[in-house]
């Protein structure tokens, strides 16, 4: 889709609007019977990443079943240590062969569920061991017509 910035607009945003950058851009969207296609006036430009950090509820972290306990615990420690003080709680799933459980950590564990975090918890646990639980988005009011 094509979308059109005003001058004040692309002043505003334009160290977001980079090559290969990922963004949400919200605006008016209308169809062009000329070129037979969407447009888009754009209104506001928010950095994908930092729309995470915003929107993250929980980041919920899937322990291995194999592998070394203590090392593998004083790792994840260092690492969420560099990232302590947001606002996204920390909930650790375990399954093993004759148990299951999940526990949250202490308040002091809440962590800004950046990219770089979200990169190297995957690297220490796996890919699949990492997800991250979003809020509802706001509610959209409609006015009575």
């Amino acid at each position: 889709m094509e979308v059109s910035l005003f001058d004040e607009q692309f002043q505003k945003y334009r160290q977001l609007i980079v090559k290969d950058a990922l963004i949400m851009v919200e605006g008016k969207a209308r169809f062009d019977e000329f070129s037979n296609s969407w447009r888009m006036t754009a209104q506001r430009i928010t950095e994908l990443d930092k729309l995470r950090e915003q929107n993250a509820r929980r980041l919920v972290l899937a322990w291995p079943q194999a592998g070394e306990s203590d090392a593998l615990m004083g790792r994840m420690m260092e690492i969420l240590g560099s990232w302590r003080g947001g606002p996204c709680p920390i909930t650790i799933e375990y399954r093993g062969s004759g148990a299951a459980g999940a526990f949250t950590l202490g308040q002091e564990w809440n962590v800004k569920a950046t990219r770089e975090l979200i990169d190297q918890m995957e690297g220490l646990l796996g890919r699949d061991s990492v997800q991250i639980i979003y809020g509802a988005p706001p509610s959209v009011s409609m006015a009575a017509y």
